[in-house]
């Protein structure tokens, strides 16, 4: 394929003719249809690499939102029971804390404030309360949800209150 176009810039030691200039443009123009196709092809194997690599990455810590997910139930379970003390309720937090330090270091965020201004993107609301005409607060977490190297994986469901102008004064 180079032939003619290396031919070009060899001395010419034996006299043969070299090629046109016409020649050896169609040959360039061969090269850079086969370096795009080529590049192309290279950009179509790289994406599908990279969605293979976020898909096992997002399996790999598919355990840590689990069991998030299950001391978040389990916590929920313990703080309405009548006779939890405040030195347990301490332990849940530091427990709480240790687990949400675990988790981001490996790149994971849970979800689960109350009382926090309603985000479409990181909650899905699965009853509204109370409709009033402030703005959208999130009153209970049914489920939570958790964020990936900032991407949502799963939307916390949520039972949504709109705020009274009243109840902030």
């Amino acid at each position: 394929m180079c032939s003619k176009f290396m031919r070009f810039f060899k001395k010419d030691k034996s006299g043969e003719n070299l090629p046109s200039t016409r020649e050896i443009m169609q040959e360039i123009d061969v090269i850079k249809k086969n370096f795009r196709k080529h590049g192309f092809f290279l950009d179509l194997f790289r994406k599908e690499v990279l969605e293979k690599f976020e898909e096992k990455r997002t399996k790999d810590v598919e355990h840590f939102f689990e069991l998030a997910e299950a001391f978040f139930y389990h916590n929920r379970l313990l703080r309405e029971l009548p006779n939890i003390s405040s030195s347990q309720q301490e332990a849940l937090a530091i427990v709480w804390h240790k687990l949400e330090a675990s988790l981001s270091s490996v790149g994971i965020e849970i979800i689960r404030r109350v009382d926090v201004d309603f985000d479409p993107r990181l909650y899905e609301a699965v009853e509204k309360v109370a409709e009033g005409d402030g703005r959208p607060v999130v009153k209970k977490i049914i489920q939570p949800g958790f964020v990936y190297e900032g991407r949502v994986v799963k939307p916390a469901k949520v039972i949504v209150e709109r705020e009274n102008f009243e109840s902030r004064e």
